[in-house]
């Protein structure tokens, strides 16, 4: 059956006649459209039983690990690896740049902070950085490169100061998330396979007491 229609027989499964109050429910769903989406379902669906609705909260699945506000942009982060790598002796990261420039220009450095911090992004959304997989047991091929990764990662921390990464505070956002005002409950909608950091995320909720609903669409 199509996803749409039994989210919303199950969103409105045990709700009364009349008015309708999903006002405490937070449903995570895959994308913003989707939720635009359900929202519209839900209020055609109420208009045809001749009922009111107050909607749920509807977001995708990374609010639950939004940085706060002492957490760096994006572009500040580009800046302090642009920073590390003008800094730092290269030749010290042999495994990591055996072709790297003698002098290496903004250019290079622009592209290659990109890359690492795209890099450190993607690890985060498994709740790792450059050190945890390097120190990990399942790190035995490339394990010079993933040293220099972790001893590079440690100079760009340390250019960092008391400011924190914008990644680092992702993760630290997911051992403690924060429920918006007024909800009670969170409900995840047809997303079978959640990332890492998400998932640590809703544990802490249930541990916290919170009801968390995982509803999958299929076997």
């Amino acid at each position: 059956r199509p996803i749409l229609r039994g989210a919303v027989e199950w969103l409105l499964s045990d709700a009364p006649e009349g008015v309708v109050d999903l006002s405490a429910s937070w449903v995570l769903l895959p994308t913003r459209q989707a939720g635009r989406r359900l929202r519209e379902a839900l209020a055609w669906e109420m208009d045809q039983r001749g009922g009111a609705l107050f909607p749920s909260m509807t977001t995708t699945p990374w609010h639950l690990v939004r940085p706060g506000d002492d957490a760096t942009t994006e572009l500040a982060c580009l800046w302090h690896w642009n920073r590390a790598l003008e800094e730092v002796d290269l030749r010290r990261f042999s495994s990591l740049f055996p072709r790297a420039p003698r002098n290496p220009d903004y250019t290079w450095r622009r592209e290659m902070a990109r890359t690492l911090h795209e890099l450190r992004g993607t690890l985060a959304e498994g709740d790792l950085d450059f050190a945890a997989v390097a120190d990990s047991e399942a790190c035995q091929e490339e394990s010079g490169r993933w040293q220099d990764l972790k001893n590079l990662e440690s100079d760009y921390r340390r250019l960092l100061g008391r400011q924190m990464d914008l990644h680092d505070a992702k993760r630290q956002a997911a051992r403690a998330p924060v429920l918006p005002p007024g909800i009670n409950r969170v409900v995840m909608l047809g997303m079978p396979d959640l990332p890492v950091l998400v998932q640590r995320a809703l544990e802490k909720l249930m541990a916290d007491g919170v009801p968390v609903k995982v509803i999958i669409f299929g076997p």
